[in-house]
C-alpha cells in the first residue's frame, strides 16, 4: 500500500485516492480506533464526493454506518434510499444494520430477494453473507437454509464489497447459518476457522464476533 499511495500521488489525477482513503478507514476499523474511524469517514466521503464517482449516496450512507458503530440507530435516509433499491449489497448492509438494532422485521423487508443466479458480481458473496446473518436472526427456515448454501464454496475466502466495505472471514457467516439450523458442531468448526482466519489478517471486530458466538455455543456435553 505504501507504493501504491506513492504512485497515486506522483499520478496525481488517477483516481486512486479514493480507493486509498477507504482502505487507510477500513484498517482504522479492523484495528478498532474509533476517534480515526470517526476522523478518517469525512476524509473518505468528501473524497468520493469529488471524484463524481456513481452512488455516493449508498456510500455515504455506509460510511456513517460504520463510522457510528453496530447497534447505533440507523438513519431513517439509509432506511428510505435502501428500500427498494435496485443494488442488493446496499439493501444487504443496511437490513443488517437493523437486523443487528433489533429491527429485524424492518430488515427483511429491506433484504428484499437476492441476486438471481447467474447475475453475481464483485459483490454478490458479500451480500450474500449479510443475507445469511439477517435471516439466521429471524430464525431458521427455507431461506436461510437457502443463503447458506450460496456462501458455503466460498468459505475459504473473506468477504469484501470492492474498496467500500469488509466483513472478515466467510467462516463467520457459515457459523451463523449452521448454528441457527441446529447444527452446532458445524457452527463450532466455522466459527473456530473464523477466529484464526481474523486473527491472522488483524480483523479485531469480526474476530470477537467470531469468539463470541463460539463461547456462546453450548458444549458437547450438552
Amino acid at each position: 500500500m505504501t507504493r501504491c499511495t506513492e504512485l497515486a500521488r506522483r499520478l496525481r489525477h488517477s483516481g486512486a485516492d479514493v480507493p486509498i482513503a477507504w482502505w487507510r478507514f477500513f484498517r482504522a476499523v479492523s484495528q478498532d480506533d474509533r476517534p480515526l474511524v470517526a476522523r478518517l469517514a469525512g476524509e473518505i466521503i468528501e473524497r468520493h464526493r469529488r471524484s463524481q464517482i456513481v452512488a455516493l449516496p449508498e456510500l455515504e450512507s455506509m460510511a456513517r454506518m460504520v463510522r457510528a458503530g453496530e447497534g447505533k440507530p440507523i438513519p431513517e435516509s439509509a432506511v428510505t434510499l435502501a428500500t427498494g433499491n435496485a443494488n442488493p449489497v446496499f439493501r444487504a448492509f443496511v437490513s443488517a444494520g437493523l437486523a443487528w438494532a433489533g429491527r429485524v422485521e424492518e430488515a427483511i423487508v429491506v433484504l428484499g430477494p437476492s441476486t438471481p443466479d447467474g447475475h453475481w458480481h464483485y459483490s454478490s458473496m458479500y451480500a450474500d453473507c449479510l443475507r445469511v446473518d439477517v435471516l439466521a436472526l429471524a430464525g431458521p427456515g427455507p431461506q436461510l437454509r437457502e443463503a447458506l448454501e450460496r456462501i458455503e464454496p466460498w468459505r475459504d475466502e473473506f468477504a469484501v464489497a470492492g474498496s467500500t466495505h469488509f466483513l472478515g472471514s466467510v467462516e463467520y457467516f457459515i457459523g451463523r447459518g449452521r448454528e441457527v439450523l441446529g447444527d452446532v458442531e458445524g457452527a463450532r468448526a466455522a466459527y473456530g476457522r473464523a477466529v484464526d482466519r481474523n486473527r491472522a489478517a488483524h480483523i479485531d471486530p469480526w474476530r470477537r464476533r467470531a469468539e463470541q458466538r463460539l463461547s456462546a455455543l453450548p458444549s458437547a456435553a450438552e
